[in-house]
């Protein structure tokens, strides 16, 4: 069996966030702070996290393993926590 590549969760949450900031700018290209409540911010990571490991689960396992924040690797075979 081919390994496969790992792909780490903490990569593809630090685009989205990059990627979430640059669209709230291009909707609220007036407003001169970037300020986020920090217990929503982690609120918005953890759940990003979640929604990313089930995507990766219905999409992607046969592909990539995902490594997590915690440093387990998931594969193909292991279910994902809802």
């Amino acid at each position: 069996m081919m390994k496969k590549p790992v792909i780490k969760i903490n990569d593809v949450l630090s685009d989205c966030e990059i990627e979430f900031g640059k669209q709230l700018v291009k909707h609220f290209e007036d407003a001169t702070s970037g300020d986020l409540d920090i217990g929503l911010s982690c609120d918005w990571t953890i759940m990003n996290e979640k929604m990313i490991e089930n995507w990766w689960s219905w999409n992607a396992s046969e592909f990539y393993d995902l490594e997590l924040s915690n440093g387990t690797i998931l594969t193909e075979d292991e279910e994902v926590a809802q």
